[in-house]
This record gives structure tokens, C-alpha cells and sequence, in this order.
């Protein structure tokens, strides 16, 4: 998979700079993070080289790789790689004496290298705008020179995108080349454009409030039901999930790689830290765990985590406040989990050999049963209608189960919501359909045919309430439906919903949006009003980025 892909992309990012790479590349791949972190290569005195374990990815013309179950997001890591090491090669030199030399002479912000990779491994999408767009209006980056880690390589990549949407792509390769040659970041910009770099921030920054401002004065956020009046700036806060009984709700926050699961007392509005591990560390940080779900009984917690290499499923007990905890084998990660209504069974969303596919676990006889087993990306597993369906989101192309001989061009660059017959065991999948390339995520279903979703149809990630029907669409050996959502949204924001629960027992809705660089979680009422309409108005990019997708999508297919 990484040859394949690596093949294709190096040549694409050589054209793009205008540069071959002299040097053979060497790729390493890992399984998951933690493999990766357990690398002692780059362990050495020199400081340039020096690491933690697991968190330089990059050693000279060595690259080091680790799956985190999502193809796309592996995808990009493999062209950031490239991108970095043809950056370096061309700015710095090939050879070691090279790269000290001219990384002494040549000091070039955080946002110039950092940003360029990042535009170069993905030129935009909805999670870059929707960080961007906060940072701007928030005045964030009003002193871009400054920032750094995750601020600086936000910033830069829509620095750079803004230069190439004014001046064009091809552009870039010579102001790297008046940067090399002079030594100075300022100097490529002054020599090409004709502009300082102080007048194109200025620009740069009038281009995306122009952009924006418009979009705040229309859409807002929930006036009430915030669960945390001031949450933590520093920490991530994520997977919220709204007890059964709606008296509780638990979220999980990241701070630098420690996390935390937390339990909020509706009651009491007060919270309590149920479990911690992890050191904060300048490494790579593993997002994905702990995964959480609730037990039916909204008594017990159960969540999975990953330590030492072993990953472990855990009961928080809410009267005693014990915690039991259980090895989970077979599996590399567990991405996403839920409780059958029964309490009998675990659905999850799990990697085996590099394929992220549904598995559903037997909790008293430890005991797993494959659904899915293709390259396709499965997350967001649900029991629904009792125990007789399985929702979850797909990149899949098709709506057949092939649990062998997985057919060339399954999969797509979008994720739908897809329903498998777990009682009838149909190797035919009911796919909810809305439109190509719109993305679907964390499908939460109400009662029967019927669906709260996350998706980005109008550019912004909102969320959308959808009752399906079907009509044939193909006879073969089998009869297949092609079922559509009549949908609508629930929500018009101006910030994308990073994370929703729903209750259908107290009809509340739990969820998580970035704004003002924090994490806000709510939990309100929802009820079933056309409030915004039938559709949401697109954003300015929402058409620019189903073209590219509609480009990739063709591209990636082509028959060889």
C-alpha cells in the first residue's frame, strides 16, 4: 500500500516544487503509534537527531510511518513525509555537513516550513478552515511570526494557500529558491511578489476576515446548556457521551498526551476524574484513546485504552467507584465501541492488519465475530432497531459485503452511513445516500429509519436529521435497494461540531465545538422543528472542494 501510494505522490510533489529528490527514500511503517514510539532509532547524542521514542519522523532519508486506522489520515502523513524531505533536501543540502551549514545561515518561522507541508500534504478541507476561520476572528493570529506547534502550521498553511490562490501554485518554487539563494524568508517574498512580508500578512489577514466575518453575523452557537463555564484552553476535549438515564456525562480531555475520562453530574453540576494515564511530553499524541461507551444501566463506564502495547477494556463501577479492567487481544486499536442494548455484546471499531473493519465482541465468552473485512474504513459503530442492525459510517463504494477477494476501486473519498442486518446476517448493506462526496459522521439513530448525523453538506460540519426510504436500483443475483435520505439540518453553526451523543429517553443532545481557542461542550433539548429549513447555505469553498474531491476520486480510480 505505502509503494503504491508513494509512487504516485512523490512524482505529483516533485512537479509541484520543481525539484527531484537525489536521495533513495526509506520508509518505515508501523502498525500504531505506540509501536512507533517504542523506536530507538534516532536515539543518538547529536541534538538535531535526538528524540523521545517514536516522535522524529524524519531521519535524514529515513521516514518513519504508524497507522492510526484511518487511511486518509495516513495518506497525508506519507505526502507530509515527502514533502519535508524534499523541502530540506532543496533548501538545506543532501548531505549532513549541507544541512548544518545552511540551517545555521538560513533561519526561517515556524509558520514558512511547517505551513508548506501541511498545504502541500492537503491543500484545504473543513477541519483546516474551521481552525483557521477561529484563529483569524479570534485575533489569534494577529502576530502569526510567533506562533507555534499547532497555531503556527494552521496559520501557515493558509498563508500559503492565500499565495497561491492570488499569485498561483506555481509561484512557490520561486520564492524557495530566492529564499535559499538570499538566506532570508523575507527576501523570496520581496524578489517575487514585490511585496514585504509584513504588507502580505496585513493582506493575508484582510483576505480571510473578508471571508469570514460575514458567516459570524449569521450563524451562532447554543445560548445555553453549556456544561463547562471556562474549559481549560491548553486541553483537547473530546468523545462526550450522555448517560442512558441523561444524569450524567462523560468526555475525555488530552493535555500534550496525558488524558483524563471525567463523569459530569447533571445534578450536582459537579465533575469527577475517573482515570488518568499518560505523561505530558513534546511527542506525537495519540487522540484516539480512550474510547468510552455507557452501559445501558448508566451505572458502569466502560472505555479502552492503550498501555504498554497492550490494549485494555476497562468497567468504571459508578456506586462503588471501582474499576475492572480486562486484556483485549486480537486487535491492533479499538477506534470506537458501544453496548448492545442487552449489555451482552460490545460493537467495535477496530484495526486488524492494517484494516480498520466492525467487529462485535461477546463480553461473557471474550469471544469476537467479524462484519466487515475490506481495505475500506468503517467507524462509528451502532446497535440499532434493538438488536437487529448495525449503523456505522464507510468510505466504501459498494453495498456488498465481500469478505473475501475485496474488488479493485471499493472504496471512495467520502464516508455514508451505511445499516447492516446483524439478525439476518444479509451480506448486502442498506447505504443512506444524500449526494456524492458529502461526508457522514457519528450516526446516532432515534428510532426506526431514522438518523441524527454530523455532515459537511454546506461546508460547515452541522448536524442533520434524515428519515430514509429505498427503491430498487440494481437485480442481479439479489435484489439492491438504493436508499435516500430526506433529510434536513438541526443546527446552523458557525464552528464545526467535532463530537455529538443524543438520548432519545430525555431527547438531549450532547456536543463539542471549537471556538474563541477553547473547547465548548453543550447539553440541551432537541426536538424535531424545520428551524434552518431544508438546506444550509454553502460555504464559499464547499464547491472549490467537491471539485478536488471529485478529481482525486476520478484519479484514484482510473483502471491500470
Amino acid at each position: 500500500y505505502v509503494a503504491d501510494f508513494v509512487e504516485k505522490e512523490l512524482a505529483l510533489i516533485e512537479r509541484f516544487f520543481d525539484y527531484d529528490i537525489e536521495r533513495r527514500l526509506i520508509f518505515l511503517t508501523y502498525n500504531k503509534l505506540s509501536d512507533f514510539r517504542q523506536s530507538n532509532i534516532g536515539l543518538v547524542s547529536e541534538a538535531e537527531e535526538y528524540n523521545i521514542g517514536g516522535t522524529t519522523q524524519i531521519i535524514q532519508n529515513k521516514v518513519f510511518l504508524y497507522f492510526d486506522g484511518d487511511h486518509v489520515n495516513f495518506e497525508r502523513q506519507i505526502r507530509e513525509a515527502i514533502a519535508k524531505v524534499l523541502l530540506t533536501e532543496m533548501l538545506f543540502g543532501k548531505g549532513v555537513r549541507d544541512n548544518l551549514t545552511n540551517s545555521t545561515m538560513i533561519n526561517l518561522p515556524e509558520w514558512y516550513l511547517e505551513g508548506l507541508i501541511s498545504f502541500v500534504s492537503n491543500p484545504w478541507d473543513y477541519e483546516l478552515e474551521n481552525r483557521v476561520k477561529d484563529g483569524i476572528i479570534s485575533g489569534k493570529y494577529r502576530k502569526f511570526v510567533n506562533l507555534q506547534d499547532d497555531d503556527a502550521r494552521y496559520a501557515g498553511h493558509s498563508f500559503w494557500k492565500y499565495v497561491a490562490d492570488l499569485y498561483g501554485a506555481s509561484i512557490i518554487p520561486q520564492i524557495l529558491y530566492i529564499t535559499k539563494i538570499n538566506k532570508n524568508a523575507e527576501s523570496g517574498f520581496l524578489y517575487v511578489l514585490g511585496s514585504r512580508l509584513k504588507d502580505l500578512s496585513i493582506d493575508w489577514t484582510a483576505y480571510y476576515l473578508g471571508l469570514y466575518t460575514s458567516l459570524e453575523e449569521t450563524a451562532g452557537l447554543p445560548q445555553e446548556g453549556e456544561i463547562l463555564k471556562r474549559p481549560h484552553k491548553k486541553r483537547v476535549y473530546q468523545n462526550i457521551k450522555i448517560s442512558p438515564d441523561g444524569q450524567f456525562v462523560a468526555y475525555v480531555t488530552n493535555q500534550k498526551g496525558k488524558y483524563k475520562i471525567w463523569i459530569h453530574n447533571e445534578t450536582t453540576d459537579k465533575q469527577i476524574k475517573i482515570y488518568k494515564r499518560g505523561q505530558k511530553l513534546d511527542q506525537i499524541n495519540d487522540y484516539s484513546y480512550p474510547a468510552i461507551a455507557w452501559h445501558p444501566s448508566s451505572q458502569i463506564l466502560g472505555f479502552v485504552t492503550e498501555e504498554k502495547g497492550l490494549l485494555k477494556f476497562h468497567v468504571y463501577n459508578l456506586d462503588t467507584r471501582e474499576i475492572t479492567t480486562r486484556n483485549l487481544i486480537n486487535f491492533e486499536k479499538v477506534l470506537d465501541l458501544s453496548f448492545s442494548p442487552d449489555a451482552r455484546k460490545l460493537v467495535f471499531s477496530a484495526v486488524v492488519d492494517g484494516q480498520t473493519d466492525i467487529w462485535v465482541f461477546d463480553i461473557a465468552a471474550s469471544t469476537n465475530e467479524r462484519i466487515t473485512n475490506d481495505l475500506a474504513d468503517d467507524f462509528d459503530p451502532r446497535f440499532i432497531n434493538g438488536m437487529n442492525s448495525i449503523s456505522f459510517v464507510s468510505n466504501r463504494r459498494l453495498d456488498t459485503l465481500f469478505l473475501e477477494n475485496d474488488p479493485e476501486n471499493n472504496t471512495t473519498t467520502a464516508r455514508a452511513v451505511f445499516v447492516y442486518d446483524y439478525s439476518g446476517k444479509s451480506q448486502v448493506l442498506q447505504k443512506i445516500s444524500e449526494g456524492e462526496f458529502i461526508n457522514h459522521s457519528e450516526p446516532l439513530s432515534p428510532r426506526r429509519n431514522e438518523f441524527f448525523y454530523l455532515s459537511d453538506k454546506n461546508g460547515i460540519v452541522n448536524r442533520y436529521y434524515a428519515k430514509y426510504d429505498s427503491t430498487i436500483s440494481l437485480v442481479d443475483t439479489t435484489i439492491h435497494y438504493r436508499y435516500f435520505a430526506n433529510s434536513f439540518p438541526m443546527s446552523d453553526y458557525k464552528r464545526n461540531i467535532l463530537s455529538q451523543d443524543i438520548n432519545t429517553e430525555t431527547s438531549e443532545i450532547a456536543e463539542i465545538v471549537y471556538m474563541n481557542r477553547r473547547y465548548h461542550m453543550y447539553k440541551y433539548p432537541f426536538d424535531f422543528e424545520r428551524r434552518f429549513g431544508d438546506e444550509l447555505e454553502p460555504t464559499e469553498y464547499r464547491d472549490k472542494h467537491v471539485n478536488r474531491l471529485i478529481r482525486e476520486d476520478s484519479i484514484h480510480h482510473v483502471e491500470k
